[in-house]
Formats: structure tokens, C-alpha cells, sequence
């Protein structure tokens, strides 16, 4: 069975979540984790540990995106994040293979213009972030409903390249276009789950915060199917 959470950062639509049958997996974004202390970004341990608590013993996924990436901060973060809730599992957003996200951007929706090299950072710093986290979660996003199979095996590939660490992957999905707030077609988003609850050990599913709730939603719906 594929394990499936529910990525919260507090409210739908200004109001809050209804409950769902899937566990937790906190979102602690950037600008609420971080503090800028003489031009150098760094930790910010008092928001880190508003994100810890509320994750506890679940899943907590640190979203620093920046680009390139800033390992020694992910490291910081991850660090005070273990020390703050020493049972929270921890991951940063895109861990295991760099993003999906990061992959199309920049080259017109074709994820298969970069090359294997490109998309894997094996440097010894990445190695001692991952070294840290406790699941891999690459972010994999369509952007274009042009470009499916493409997606579908640049995600094959970093989910299999995730491998390597000997962790769960978790896919970081969304039933949105990018960031256009636009919804995928219910045939595709199916494809999308059904494809990748084969080749992953579980789905982090999260959509935009200014999205208003609606139980009866197709790519919910979709989601229940699965689980």
C-alpha cells in the first residue's frame, strides 16, 4: 500500500483543514526558518521550533530553496530541527535528487534536457545533508499536460537516483499546474499517482494555501482510490 500525507502549513482557503485519513507531513517554508545575521543566512532556531513541535513525532520537510543550494544551512536547519524533537523524521524539500521543479525550470517544460549529470548532486556535502534526513522527498511537479511522459520518466529516474541513499521516498506531488493555480485533468493527475505509487513508498501531496476546500474534488477523490 502506498503511504500518502497530507502536507499542511496551516489553512485552505482561510479556513481550517478538514480532517483527512492520511497522516501529517509539516511544511516549514524559508522565510519563517531563516534569519539573515551579517549578510549570511543562517537558522533560525525560535520559527524551526514552531515547525518541529508541531510535527513532533511525524514527518517535518524543511523548504529552503535556495539555488544553488545552500548545503551548510540545510545542514544548520536539519540540525536544530533533531536536536528541538529528536523522534520528528526530517527531509528537505527536493532531498534525494534535485527537484523536479528545479529540473524544468528554465528549459521550456522539457525535463529531458538535462542530462543525468545535471540532475544528480553527488558532492560530499549533499551526501552529509542527506546524511541528516530521515526520507527523500523530490519535488515532482507538471507544468504542462504537453509534456506527461516526459514527466512521468524524469521522475522514474529521481526517484530511482533517491534510491541510492537506502531511504523511503516520498514524492513531493501537487494536482496543480506549477504555480499557475490551475487544476490537472483528473485523467492525467490519475496517471500521475497511479504511476508513481509504483516506483515511490509514498506521496506528500500539498496544494495552494488560497485554494478553497472541496471534499467532493476529483484529484481527492483520485487520492482516496489509491490509498
Amino acid at each position: 500500500m502506498t503511504l500518502i500525507f497530507d502536507a499542511i502549513d496551516g489553512t485552505f482557503g482561510g479556513t481550517p483543514r478538514p480532517a483527512s485519513p492520511y497522516s501529517k507531513c509539516v511544511t516549514a517554508y524559508q522565510q519563517y526558518i531563516t534569519q539573515t545575521e551579517n549578510g549570511v543566512l543562517q537558522p533560525f532556531p525560535q520559527g524551526i521550533s514552531q515547525y518541529s513541535t508541531l510535527a513532533r513525532d511525524g514527518l517535518l520537510t524543511l523548504d529552503i530553496e535556495t539555488w544553488p543550494i545552500n548545503w551548510m544551512l540545510l545542514q544548520g536547519a536539519l540540525k536544530v530541527a533533531r536536536q528541538q524533537q529528536p523522534a520528528v523524521r526530517l527531509s528537505f524539500f527536493g532531498s534525494g535528487a534535485v527537484s523536479g521543479t528545479m529540473i524544468n525550470q528554465g528549459v521550456a517544460g522539457t525535463p529531458s534536457a538535462f542530462t543525468s549529470a545535471e540532475a544528480i548532486d553527488d558532492s560530499d556535502a549533499a551526501r552529509a545533508t542527506m546524511a541528516l534526513c530521515d526520507f527523500c522527498s523530490p519535488g515532482l511537479y507538471l507544468n504542462s499536460t504537453q509534456n506527461v511522459q516526459e514527466f512521468l520518466a524524469m521522475a522514474g529516474y529521481t526517484i530511482a537516483a533517491s534510491r541510492r541513499y537506502c531511504k523511503p521516498v516520498y514524492a513531493e506531488i501537487c494536482p496543480f499546474y506549477g504555480d499557475n493555480g490551475k487544476l490537472i485533468p483528473e485523467d492525467v493527475w490519475s496517471s500521475i499517482i497511479w504511476n508513481l505509487s509504483g516506483i515511490c513508498d509514498g506521496l506528500i501531496v500539498w496544494a495552494h494555501i488560497n485554494t478553497m476546500w472541496e471534499e467532493n474534488s476529483p484529484w481527492w477523490q483520485a487520492l482516496k482510490g489509491l490509498a
